[in-house]
């Protein structure tokens, strides 16, 4: 499994080739998405989806850029199941992994519809990520913090980051 999972953050790497940003935002994310799942003892197989989906869970951009001319959370999620499904397709992860990793990428933007550990990690993951990147006001990250982290090594870790009150 190691070795899909480098191949996969190589195959990520090419396919946003010439965009260091984004190719750094989805290797925070992945690696964020692990950390938190090995200090929640998550097991093997959740820590492996969620760094496959941390890799992944951003591959719409592309297309909605290109084919509507701009990306927003919705066309996020419309067009990067696909994707990613294609892609983890051809790299012979396994058909359940497959689409566990591909709902959640489907519905990363979407708080409501959280249904497991690790779908909680990756929104935890993308938003410790998106708030230092996006240099979001305290205010708002600590409304985030507040309403929908509830992993307490990712309330652990974005209260570090930020410098917030426990």
């Amino acid at each position: 499994m190691r070795k899909k999972l480098n191949t996969l953050m190589k195959t990520m790497i090419d396919y946003y080739e010439g965009d260091p940003k984004r190719i750094q935002h989805f290797i925070k994310v992945a690696s964020l998405a692990k950390e938190i799942a090995s200090l929640e003892d998550c097991d093997k197989e959740v820590m492996h989806l969620v760094e496959a989906t941390g890799y992944v869970h951003d591959i719409g951009i592309r297309k909605a850029e290109k084919e509507v001319g701009y990306s927003t959370p919705k066309l996020q999620e419309e067009y990067g199941p696909d994707l990613a499904k294609e892609m983890m397709e051809k790299l012979h992860f396994k058909a359940d992994f497959i689409d566990r990793v591909c709902f959640i990428v489907g519905h990363h933007h979407t708080i409501k519809a959280v249904d497991g550990l690790d779908f909680q990690i990756i929104i935890e993951a993308d938003f410790l990520v998106n708030a230092y990147e996006d240099d979001m006001p305290k205010s708002a990250i600590i409304n985030a913090r507040d309403h929908f982290f509830k992993t307490a090594s990712g309330i652990a870790i974005i209260n570090a980051m930020f410098g917030l009150d426990k």
